[in-house]
């Protein structure tokens, strides 16, 4: 059928003494403000729907091979998937869900022997809307009233509700666009935080329950466009932290839960270091803080200190990147990052000695999963790209694990089939970057130029973990090695590993990744041409950027929401993000040296008449965070520049934001069709 073709309506602009062309900027809707305004161009919406007709024409032939990667990639799922209960106050909580269930199943029972309770089930509350998602479940300790935040749209705007499920009575209780939540521990209210029009969280309130919501309240704002508050409860739940953040500063102030006036007492405000975790312990605030080097030392200040100097417990190490800590009653547990690899330490509380737990692969992730403050255990979980993930308890006394769960794959898993590697790519400036590989023995053969899914992201510092997955599972069985570039601007080798990705140094996460796929390619693991790249957001301007400067090194990529209009979003102080993503790119508005960097690699702004890799291009019409019109108007400017003749489509969820669709089977079938389109672009079917 006939390629889409966007109208092109040349606009310019002159920012710093340079001129900004731009032919598709009609895409956006001038009537969004908001994701909840939506799009109500016609125009605009004929061109979204042409897509999306053109990839279902591309697809519909595939429909057979589509449903058998759907059917495989569910197949993986057990017939009943069930969590480990986790003791809260005088209940044990857990899930289950079946393989035909789009949603988890939540239950409790009254005691580890007690009857089970369906308290929350998505599969029920999801009727009638095309779009349900249930976040932020917070049941009060004795189990009388339910907190969840439903979203019915995919734009992140959620609606708090609350449940008696004593009673089953839904409440009154209703409140718009609400972030986080914090109970008090006698029921009678909660404070929240709220996000404004524009998405951003900017004021935390307290409800009484009962009472009208124009009654909260009001008990911190903020009004720095690049910071947003955040809100949580200590480990014990005596005292409420509220921290106003941007991505390299930060206030903390904190009120005792008990005080009947919600005072607020300020703790810190460091305007040059941030101080990223914050917990109570037996009297002292614990914070891990970056005020001596940027892996983070751990200290402690008595309740009631305002300033002066902090006792240090655990000092900075350049070698060894603190990243978690979780206070409980006897012990401490820690998550430390070294050389990429998560390590997991246990701390006597008095005299601060570290055990540490030992873990038996070369590559993998281990994850502590809190459970609650007085246990004499703490659980964690640990998988690796060839190992599905199991569940462990360990008791502080002796450091003795029990499993508890290992993760089921209902059609069957053969740890022998699988072989994982850790190689280290040499990057352009001499940094040697970590790359995870895993790929089924007899589907592969060094040397033989196998094709391989190359993943990254590589920024905001998110690490991306060697962890199992059904996604990496999948492109194995269907004969692709698959790859994980922990490339600069995430945190994987350290915070320096982060701060090496980011504002003028960003270009560094785009060349890791480039040198990442020539060092798999000259190690035999694939050869020129026969990868498929693929990243997500910030990750998918890391796909715009690589296949603008080195297209010949790919086959195919994967640009999921991305976010590749970086010029005009960075200009625009209205967008929902742009203000706080200042202390992440830097602001080309008010600095000519940061909009010169970003005009370099934005990836829309350097497109240019070449062929292309296929390409595979998904957005939300709903997303706060990618706005819709960033996958469309790049997807409209391939088509003009394109002179290849790989395939390129892009699907726009109408009906869905960020994430993409609600539903498990939604999701799986999405991941499925990519899967399906890597195989008829490598001529694999």
């Amino acid at each position: 059928m006939p390629v889409p073709k966007a109208e092109k309506r040349p606009t310019v602009r002159t920012v710093h003494g340079i001129d900004l062309w731009d032919d598709y900027p009609w895409l956006r809707d001038p009537q969004w403000k908001s994701p909840e305004h939506g799009v109500q161009d016609p125009a605009i919406l004929d061109y979204l729907v042409a897509e999306n007709v053109y990839h279902d024409a591309f697809m519909t032939p595939l429909t057979a091979e589509r449903e058998r990667l759907f059917n495989q990639r569910k197949g993986y799922i057990p017939d009943v998937d069930e969590s480990v209960p986790l003791k809260y106050g005088d209940y044990y909580y857990f899930s289950r869900q079946t393989k035909e269930q789009n949603y988890p199943v939540r239950l409790r029972k009254k005691g580890i022997e007690g009857a089970e309770e369906i308290f929350f089930d998505a599969n029920e509350e999801s009727k009638g809307h095309e779009f349900y998602k249930a976040a932020g479940l917070h049941a009060t300790r004795d189990g009388q009233y339910l907190i969840y935040l439903e979203d019915t749209k995919g734009n992140e705007f959620c609606t708090l509700k609350v449940r008696n499920l004593f009673t089953g009575e839904q409440l009154a209780d209703t409140i718009d666009s609400v972030a986080s939540t914090v109970w008090l521990s006698d029921n009678s209210g909660f404070y929240y935080s709220q996000f404004t029009p524009e998405w951003r969280v900017k004021k935390v309130f307290f409800h009484k329950l009962g009472d009208a919501v124009d009654a909260d309240q009001l008990i911190m704002e903020e009004t720095i466009d690049e910071r947003s508050l955040e809100l949580h409860q200590s480990f014990d739940e005596h005292y409420l932290f509220i921290q106003s953040a941007s991505k390299e500063d930060e206030s903390v102030c904190y009120i005792d839960l008990k005080d009947p006036e919600r005072k607020i007492v300020k703790l810190y405000d460091a305007r040059e270091k941030r101080h990223l975790e914050i917990d109570h312990h037996n009297g002292y605030f614990y914070i891990l803080t970056n005020d001596e080097g940027e892996n983070k030392r751990l200290v402690r200040v008595p309740i009631g200190q305002q300033g002066g100097e902090f006792e240090e417990i655990i000092p900075h190490d350049p070698a060894s990147y603190i990243t978690a800590f979780v206070p409980y009653k006897s012990h401490f547990v820690l998550s430390f990052r070294r050389q990429g690899l998560e390590n997991i330490a246990v701390m006597d509380p008095i005299s601060h000695d570290l055990r540490w737990i030992d873990f038996p692969d070369a590559t993998y992730d281990a994850t502590v999963a809190a459970t609650y403050y007085d246990d004499e255990t703490f659980r964690f979980s640990y998988s690796s790209l060839g190992r599905p993930t199991s569940v462990y308890e360990v008791n502080f006394t002796d450091l003795s694990q029990k499993l508890l769960k290992t993760q089921e794959i209902g059609s069957g898993f053969d740890p022998a089939l699988y072989h994982v590697d850790r190689i280290w790519a040499d990057a352009r400036d001499g940094i040697k970057v970590p790359v995870s590989v895993v790929y089924r023995k007899d589907k592969f053969t060094p040397g033989s130029g196998n094709p391989l899914l190359l993943y990254g992201y590589g920024s905001y510092g998110y690490a991306i973990s060697p962890s199992f997955s059904g996604r990496a599972l999948h492109w194995m069985d269907n004969g692709f090695a698959f790859a994980i570039a922990h490339i600069r601007g995430g945190d994987d080798l350290g915070y320096n590993w982060y701060l090496d990705g980011k504002y003028l140094k960003k270009k560094n996460t785009f060349h890791d990744f480039i040198d990442s796929a020539e060092a798999l390619i000259n190690l035999g693991y694939t050869t020129t041409g026969n990868i498929a790249a693929m990243g997500g957001s910030a990750g998918g301007m890391l796909m715009g950027y690589v296949v603008n400067h080195r297209p010949d090194l790919f086959k195919a990529a994967f640009a999921i929401v991305p976010f590749v209009d970086v010029m005009n979003t960075m200009l625009d102080e209205s967008l929902p993000l742009t203000p706080g993503e200042f202390k992440e790119w830097g602001n080309p508005i008010e600095s000519k040296e940061y909009f010169d960097y970003m005009l370099s690699y934005s990836p829309y702004d350097n497109m240019k008449k070449q062929a292309y890799p296929a390409m595979y291009i998904t957005g939300g019409l709903t997303d706060p965070r990618v706005t819709y019109w960033e996958p469309a108007k790049f997807m409209a400017k391939l088509r003009e520049l394109n002179t290849g003749t790989l395939p390129m489509v892009m699907h726009m969820n109408m009906a869905a934001g960020h994430a993409g669709g609600s539903r498990r089977d939604e999701a799986l079938r999405e991941e499925s069709d990519y899967v399906a389109f890597a195989l008829k672009v490598f001529n694999m079917i």
